[in-house]
């Protein structure tokens, strides 16, 4: 019986718990960071879609374009060499000419020309090859199938032709007719206009049209829209060629061009984002144009924005972290600010990076300048007012085994960085410390910047410090002083903030001011917390100033990250072992007395 009460009162006690009133808000909370992480996972998702896909566009109508601009520049190589083989002729009659011609035209070029001409100068002739077009990549050799001799005026206009040229100052030219595009190249002078004797290879619209769609076929963007549009057009804005919008007008074009302005530009992915496309019926796009110097025309694609994929609710709720961007869109939105830094407040980071460089500069110098015999010398007067005579001596021993492993100045780079960063980190913390100490608000603040700063691994540091910073020792230095700087502040908050309150309240009743109470009191009842910190900051500071030799910092760590490299193990524990000696000479004499005492204990 008592145990079906304890297993009833158990029960009770679990279903009162589950349906707490605690228990209740925390899965509504639970809820709603659920339902917002969809909301955003999705938003995100769907706007990542969206930029992949604007960011396509460029490369896709420039490949279409390719297509197009590649056929035009075999065209234009194809009559030049005509011309070539026409200039060293001996005779010319039909046969001639068709064998000529048959011989100079390239492979590609005969693909996509429809008809090669020569209008001769007295105007009496004019000798035409037909050749059976086609842009199939895979198809045989193309013959020249028809051959004929018609009057210049079946086919083109010679007079207006050669005044075009004679308007381009004699130089070959592309112009545009009813049936496509036509590039004329002069092969004879005459004084009058109209004389010209020239050479012409024909491109029809259809062929131009099937061009623009096999480039669009072979891209992944172009290939699955159904309203999505690229058009060739002249100068004027002429459309000469199109795919998937046979409507297109040059008047469309001219407003959709006017509309390409700065202010709907994307400067890094070289697109435009248009609200309202003439080209199809006033729907949003994203737009690129690619023009050649082959001649002035450009090729212009759009995608609408109705097209662009997306992903439902449903969906990316489904597969929240597979389809989640959150990631990616931090990882933008840093990307943006550290742009920001580096572009518009690059002057802050100047001038925070030079009191350490003069510093570390300044203190290089001098141990660099310095004797060995000296700086041992000093090393062993600061251990003996530190902390006596076996602190002295254990120091000058390690100063000196450092000297024998020949590794002096780079001990003395590291030492140099070290004492900078130290530097730094006690102007910086004590002051921070004695701050959060008096004030609960600032501490909350401090406790939770700290918290982050002592959790991210050293590594983690290096990235940001090398892209506001750069590399080098004051870097090195700069990432040291992060690292490092969090055991100073704690300590310092925790050490003022244990002195008694009786203590405390005998310096006001004494008449002290605030600042005598921290100067004559706090600090001098919290300095050995104080200088417990500063142990613990120097430590960091060893072991950080090893590690920024990756960013090539100097010093001892870059002897070791040297000798690994080269799998030099010998080199590698030598440096070490360096590292470790002045490890244990700094925090003796940073322990100072109180170290000596527990020594002899």
């Amino acid at each position: 019986m008592a145990e079906e009460n304890n297993n009833t009162t158990l029960i009770e006690r679990i279903r009162a718990s589950l349906f707490s009133r605690a228990t209740l808000r925390m899965l509504g909370i639970l809820l709603l960071i659920f339902v917002v992480t969809a909301l955003f996972a999705n938003r995100t998702a769907n706007a990542t879609l969206r930029t992949d896909t604007a960011e396509d566009i460029p490369g896709d109508v420039e490949d279409i374009a390719g297509e197009v601009f590649d056929a035009l520049a075999d065209v234009q190589a194809s009559t030049t060499a005509v011309a070539d083989a026409l200039a060293a002729a001996e005779t010319l009659d039909d046969a001639a000419f068709r064998d000529l011609a048959t011989d100079a035209l390239s492979q590609d070029a005969a693909r996509v020309v429809s008809m090669t001409g020569l209008y001769q100068q007295d105007g009496s002739t004019i000798m035409l090859d037909i050749a059976a077009p086609t842009a199939d990549e895979t198809a045989s050799a193309p013959q020249l199938v028809t051959f004929s001799t018609v009057p210049a005026a079946e086919v083109i206009d010679p007079q207006a032709v050669a005044a075009e040229i004679a308007a381009n100052d004699g130089a070959a030219l592309w112009l545009l007719h009813d049936a496509g595009a036509r590039y004329a190249l002069p092969v004879g002078a005459s004084a009058q206009p109209g004389a010209l004797s020239f050479l012409w290879m024909d491109v029809s619209t259809d062929m131009l049209n099937e061009l623009l769609a096999v480039g669009a076929a072979g891209e992944a963007l172009f290939a699955e829209t159904e309203a999505g549009y690229t058009v060739l057009v002249a100068a004027d804005n002429t459309v000469i060629a199109d795919y998937n919008n046979p409507a297109a007008t040059s008047a469309q074009v001219t407003t959709l061009l006017d509309g390409l302005t700065e202010a709907n530009f994307n400067a890094d992915d070289e697109y435009y984002e248009v609200a309202q496309d003439p080209l199809i019926s006033d729907q949003a796009s994203f737009v690129s144009t690619i023009s050649t110097d082959l001649v002035d025309w450009q090729v212009i694609g759009a995608f609408p924005e109705a097209e662009v994929p997306t992903r439902n609710l449903a969906e990316s709720t489904a597969q929240l972290f597979d389809v989640s961007e959150v990631g990616n869109t931090i990882s933008l939105a840093v990307e943006g600010v550290v742009d920001f830094l580096n572009e518009d407040v690059g002057w802050l980071f100047r001038g925070l990076r030079w009191p350490i460089e003069q510093v570390i500069t300044a203190i290089e110098n001098v141990l660099m300048a310095a004797p060995w015999y000296l700086i041992i010398a000093a090393t062993a007067a600061i251990a003996w007012l530190a902390g006596g005579r076996r602190i002295a001596f254990l120091a000058t021993l390690g100063m000196f085994v450092i000297g024998l492993f020949g590794l002096w100045e780079l001990t003395m780079t590291t030492l140099a960085m070290l004492l900078t960063s130290m530097a730094f980190c006690i102007i910086v913390g004590i002051p921070l410390g004695i701050w959060a100490a008096r004030s609960d608000r600032v501490n909350e603040i401090v406790r939770s910047v700290l918290d982050a700063m002592q959790t991210i691994h050293p590594f983690v540091y290096l990235v940001p410090i090398v892209v506001l910073f750069g590399i080098g020792k004051v870097p090195g230095t700069i990432a040291t002083i992060i690292f490092a700087l969090p055991p100073t502040v704690r300590l310092t908050n925790l050490g003022i903030r244990q002195v008694s309150e009786d203590v405390i309240e005998a310096g006001k009743a004494f008449g002290t001011s605030d600042w005598q109470l921290l100067r004559d009191i706090q600090i001098p009842l919290a300095l050995p917390s104080i200088m417990a910190g500063i142990n613990q900051t120097l430590m960091l500071s060893l072991s950080m100033v090893v590690i920024v030799a990756l960013i090539a910092g100097g010093g001892l760590g870059q002897e070791i990250f040297r000798a690994i490299g080269r799998a030099d193990t010998g080199r590698a524990v030598v440096a070490g072992a360096a590292v470790l000696v002045l490890a244990v000479v700094v925090d003796r004499i940073s322990q100072g007395r109180t170290g000596a005492r527990r020594a002899e204990e």
